[in-house]
């Protein structure tokens, strides 16, 4: 496997993530990374029926349930989540699985030489299991160096038996390939272990997130305790880890540092030692020899509420810093600042700002960022970006990882359609509507959010289409990725695939309900495509379907008295033949304007063949008349456009001038 015979390129300077977003590695040439998905149910990624507002309530139309109708539709088996292991090539995405395993996995690490990767797996047995550490150096050999035993209920995450946080932390080569530094399971800490034999030769409590200097033996880590902070020790002594700087103990959740260059300088984030009531965290440069602290800045752009996480990464020439923080309610963004220069070069989110991100690692041969993108406690699925043009790459190494993006581009799409669009029933009020799907030809209240949203389509589709020749999906794979290929089409506006898409959806669907909502769905697509015949045939079913004699009862003076009332499941479904009638007529009116328009474009190329060419220098073979308000695509409106005159600063040309006075004419005897 080339992979694992990479040549040794320098010393890579890789950021680790913060401990909710698991780290990924490149390798030291910058060809391939190194990270940990999780595979869960499909259906656990992207519920039923999301295509349907308030289905999970009662139903928005009121239609009888049929003997006939089958049950909802559920995963087609019922499976725990399994943890993987993968290798994918930056170039072109192609994946190795290294390991696939139910239980957790650390992330992974690359041998400074990139010949190996080093990781850490729970194995489970009925007395409890066994944290193991392996070097994997070929294609399928791999070396056991540590394993520590454990028994079951020895961890206190919600009765879990294995530590559920374990793929949050990272496994670290030395620079010199000499020594690692792993997580350690009971207790909870860090063992420093040498990375042939496995030997242990130190280790150090309540620590985490290594990090080894680029220069000597020295460790920096985070330690939590009566002083939580940064720490340094010796891989190699004896002497009790010295505290670098106090980061406060109500610290959230941080990232790890990173040593500059030369080693003499550790990034960390953490709150101003001088000041510990202040809400907002800085990202601090501290020296390894004095422990003076200097400030690079805030991590994110946004003032942070309730911090959820952070990252940073510095690329191997120590200029250029990525930071990116998740705050509750916050924008996610990344920060990328010019240390030399003192200065923020771009705030930007290659997805979508609703999206959080984490887990940011600077390729070591280019500028190129790896990040994870969604809920970070689901290990969130990895992508490729350049920072400079933010043309990014989702990494689906499986169908796990491709239903997880399609699901985060689907949940992100559809939170922008109310803003987006304009309507009676925004929201889910007022009846609802049959999907979360706009009506065509809805006015576009909010331009912002619409760019937002067409981005997240582009992103959106591709991903729906599994590579060719892949063996077939499972059900509710499948069933994802048609609906998500449906919504994406539509919303593109492709309403012919749309039509084809909505055929597979259809087939599946469970209930009158979602029958009679898909059936308001295609007469969707049908206006789409101006079949205004087929539309008002299904539009005219549908409403004879949803009306229903509402009547309320009530007790007044007289006695109790039965009250009629208006039955809102009927909103909708008329609001859709008004927008049908709308949109008729505006094709009626464009087929006549069309109409005008090719007879006024035939006039005037009629009247350029008769008119004699004037006197003069003006080659008509070289000057083309204005066309331009006859264009494809253009309204036929003569006044907007003014001929160039003599003075202007523009090209005169009588013969021009001539035409175009005698084409806007307003006199109706005159001859054109």
């Amino acid at each position: 496997m080339k992979i694992l015979r990479i040549l040794c390129c320098g010393i890579a300077v890789v950021a680790l993530a913060g401990c909710l977003h698991p780290p990924i590695a490149w390798s030291p040439d910058g060809q391939w990374l190194a990270y940990t998905t999780v595979a869960r149910p499909p259906r656990r990624a992207l519920e039923t029926d999301w295509l349907y507002p308030d289905s999970s309530d009662r139903p928005i139309w009121r239609a009888q349930r049929r003997a006939s109708d089958s049950p909802r539709l559920t995963p087609s088996k019922v499976a725990s989540p399994r943890y993987r292991l993968w290798t994918t090539r930056a170039d072109d995405g192609a994946s190795v699985l290294i390991e696939d395993s139910p239980g957790p996995i650390t992330s992974p690490c690359w041998r400074p030489n990139g010949a190996a990767l080093a990781f850490g797996r729970i194995t489970t047995d009925d007395a409890g299991g066994r944290f193991e550490v392996v070097v994997q150096d070929g294609p399928t050999h791999q070396v056991v160096i540590y394993s520590e035993p454990f028994a079951r209920g020895d961890f206190g995450f919600d009765g879990a038996d294995v530590p559920a946080d374990l793929p949050g932390f990272a496994i670290a080569y030395s620079p010199d390939g000499r020594y690692l530094a792993t997580p350690r399971i009971k207790p909870r800490g860090l063992a420093i272990l040498v990375a042939e034999t496995g030997r242990i030769t130190r280790t150090i409590d309540d620590a985490y997130f290594p990090a080894w200097s680029p220069v000597g033996s020295q460790i920096a880590c985070i330690r939590r305790g009566e002083s939580e902070g940064l720490y340094l020790a010796d891989a190699r002594g004896v002497d009790a880890p010295r505290l670098l700087l106090d980061l406060g103990a109500d610290l959230p959740v941080i990232a790890p540092p990173i040593w500059s260059r030369d080693g003499k300088t550790i990034l960390v984030v953490g709150r101003d030692p001088g000041n510990r009531s202040a809400e907002r965290v800085q990202l601090m440069r501290v020296s390894v020899d004095t422990g003076r602290v200097g400030f690079e800045g805030p991590p994110s752009s946004e003032r942070d509420a309730t911090t959820l996480g952070f990252s940073f990464a510095l690329d191997p020439e120590g200029d250029d810093l990525f930071t990116t923080m998740s705050a509750e309610g916050k924008n996610s963004t990344i920060v990328w600042r010019k240390l030399r220069e003192k200065e923020v070069r771009k705030v930007f989110n290659p997805i979508d700002p609703s999206i959080p991100l984490g887990a940011i690692s600077v390729c070591p041969t280019n500028r190129k960022l790896a990040f994870r993108a969604g809920v970070a406690d689901m290990l969130a699925s990895p992508a490729i970006c350049d920072p400079e043009d933010e043309h990014v790459r989702m990494l689906t190494p499986d169908d796990s990882a491709r239903v997880e993006w399609v699901a985060l581009l689907v949940q992100a799409s559809a939170k922008l359609i109310p803003q987006v669009y304009s309507g009676p029933t925004r929201n889910g009020g007022g009846g609802g509507r049959p999907t979360i799907l706009p009506v065509p030809g809805e006015a576009i209240v909010d331009p912002a959010a619409a760019q937002r949203l067409t981005k997240l389509i582009k992103l959106g589709r591709p991903l729906c289409d599994r590579p060719v020749g892949s063996p077939a999906a499972e059900r509710d794979i499948e069933a994802i990725l048609d609906e998500a290929r449906l919504y994406f089409d539509y919303l593109a506006g492709r309403y012919d695939e749309a039509l084809a898409g909505l055929e597979l959806v259809a087939a599946r669907a469970t209930s009158a309900d979602h029958r009679l909502r898909l059936l308001g769905l295609r007469a969707q697509i049908l206006l789409g495509r101006r079949d205004f015949n087929r539309a008002g045939s299904i539009i005219a079913y549908i409403l004879d379907e949803t009306k229903r004699n509402v009547t309320r009862l009530e007790e007044t003076p007289a006695g109790f008295v039965l009250t009629p009332e208006r039955d809102t499941q009927a909103d909708w479904p008329e609001y859709l033949e008004r927008r049908a009638r709308l949109l008729e007529s505006q094709k009626a009116v464009s087929e006549v304007d069309e109409a005008e328009r090719l007879e006024r474009r035939a006039l005037f190329l009629e009247m350029q063949e008769e008119i004699p060419l004037p006197p003069g220098d003006f080659p008509i073979e070289n000057r083309p008349l204005p066309r331009r308000p006859f264009q494809e695509g253009f309204a036929p409106d003569p006044k907007a456009f003014i001929p160039p005159q003599e003075g202007d600063g523009l090209p005169f040309n009588p013969l021009e001038n001539e035409l175009i006075k005698r084409f806007l004419r307003d006199d109706p005897d005159e001859p054109r």
